[in-house]
């Protein structure tokens, strides 16, 4: 397997969300159509986190995510990040946010494993610009951003085993809450029928 390294720049088209002022934002559930840093969970979007905000038509079209890219925070005190899923095709992006479109030659997933690995981590901490407590991301600085870049036929590979082990992760998450659940359900049930004896 022969890796190369790439500057992101080379491999993805780049951009930063649509600048909006807070007074224009309110809570609109599902149906919003703007994508903001609150909505960003572990490589995913929380949906419900969505706002909706008036929009110029004219103004929008070239703010529009599509479905793969990656978005993330380009202005935060820690990095998020989050794949947009098909059902949410076109959502604007907000300029807290900065996507990355990438091109065949890499998958999103994959780029997003690496931004969250510790080697990752460690070069987005050198090309960003570091206040004391927040970092900024510049499409100019994420642009040079060098990135390893394996065959796309490895890539899918990889991909296939962060699938897999993402699929289990949510799997044992889920029954953990379900045994706590039942395991309270069952001590209250217990303790309420004991009292009334």
């Amino acid at each position: 397997m022969q890796t190369e390294r790439r500057q992101l720049g080379e491999v993805a088209d780049i951009f930063v969300g649509m600048p909006t002022k807070q007074s224009q934002l309110k809570d609109y559930g599902p149906s919003g159509n703007v994508l903001t840093v609150r909505a960003l969970r572990e490589f995913g979007i929380d949906r419900d986190q969505l706002v909706h905000v008036e929009l110029n038509p004219r103004d929008v079209a070239k703010y529009h995510a599509k479905a793969g890219d990656l978005v993330l925070s380009a202005r935060s005190t820690s990095l998020k990040m989050g794949i947009v899923p098909e059902e949410l095709d076109g959502v604007v992006v907000n300029a807290t946010l900065m996507a990355v479109r990438p091109s065949t030659r890499l998958d999103a997933r994959l780029l997003a494993a690496y931004l969250s690995h510790p080697d990752g981590q460690a070069a987005l901490a050198a090309i960003a610009q570091s206040g004391t407590i927040q970092m900024n991301l510049t499409v100019n600085a994420i642009s040079k951003l060098e990135i390893p870049l394996p065959p796309i036929d490895v890539q899918s590979q990889m991909v296939d085993m962060l699938t897999t082990a993402d699929v289990a992760y949510e799997s044992a998450i889920e029954a953990a809450h379900a045994r706590r659940r039942l395991a309270r359900s069952v001590t209250i049930d217990r303790v309420l029928n004991q009292s009334q004896t």
